[in-house]
């Protein structure tokens, strides 16, 4: 860790330190998945780890899959479309639809600023509810 190694070549050598886990971004904490170590830090070491994570990340992709499942896929809000079979079911779906692609949605003032995962690039928008589109988008780029 003192000569800044860190990923598979780090863990091959058997120090158990993975970025998802020591400071999770994103939905990192609420995935299952394992920290892959080695032992030797060899070359083959580096490449059971590889392929192990790729366990690791079906494994991830599926407890991510589980969570999504579980969630509703459909928002309460105005934004996304009906089902396309409730179209010719329901005269509300059918207005939902028109409205929507005619007219657009709308989107509240706010401003929202979102740092990256990795204090890379910071990203900050604007909207105005008069326009159906971002009113000003501000990208940061890192200082170097």
């Amino acid at each position: 860790m003192a000569l800044g190694v860190t990923g598979p070549l780090l863990r091959s050598t058997g120090v158990a330190w993975d970025l998802r886990r020591a400071m999770p971004y994103l939905a990192y904490d609420q995935v299952e998945f394992d920290v892959i170590v080695g032992t030797y830090g060899d070359n083959f070491d580096r490449y059971a780890i590889r392929l192990n994570e790729i366990r690791e990340s079906i494994r991830s992709c599926a407890s991510a899959s589980r969570r999504c499942r579980a969630a509703t896929t459909q928002s309460g809000s105005k934004v996304t479309p009906p089902p396309r079979a409730r179209i010719g079911e329901s005269m509300e779906a059918l207005i939902h639809h028109f409205k929507l692609f005619t007219e657009g949605f709308h989107v509240p003032r706010a401003r929202s600023t979102r740092p990256s995962n990795r204090r890379a690039v910071s990203w900050a928008v604007t909207s105005c509810p008069t326009h159906r589109q971002a009113y000003r988008l501000h990208v940061r780029a890192p200082v170097s």
